[in-house]
């Protein structure tokens, strides 16, 4: 036997994301919500916008496998998600030899904050190892 109360005549249930049950008045309603979460391709705004974190990951991530270590970090540091930072630097390890000079620079700010802060003190130290090997560090 089910302890849920009956439906109401007429009314259509989904869950959303996080299991939220939202109700529709029509089934149209119910599968046009369905349809744009599930079928919209998010734009980078958007993803700013409401600030999803798995998306946002899933976007550096691309444009890491894709080669594009400068977009992925451009990215992430626009946010300003110190653990999606942290979580990035240790994806792909020091890469001040692939990236912008002004990138470069922006990330040299955010290990400075860590250090400040006394974080990922490993992830930074290597880091800073790979920067003073690095001849294109050396040239601004």
């Amino acid at each position: 036997l089910s302890t849920a109360p009956p439906k109401e005549q007429g009314v259509f249930e989904t869950r959303g994301g996080g299991g939220v049950l939202r109700r529709f008045r029509t089934r149209e309603e119910a599968a046009a919500r369905y349809n744009f979460i599930h079928k919209t391709q998010l734009s980078w705004s958007d993803i700013q916008r409401r600030g999803n974190r798995r998306t946002l990951w899933a976007h550096t991530l691309k444009a890491c496998t894709e080669g594009d270590l400068n977009l992925a970090y451009s990215r992430a540091l626009s946010f300003n998600d110190r653990e999606l930072l942290i979580r990035l630097m240790k994806h792909t390890g020091p890469v001040f030899d692939r990236v912008s000079g002004e990138t470069r620079q922006r990330i040299l700010t955010f290990i400075s904050q860590l250090l400040d802060d006394q974080i990922c003190l490993d992830i930074c130290v290597t880091w800073l190892q790979q920067m003073q090997q690095c001849p294109r560090c050396a040239t601004r």
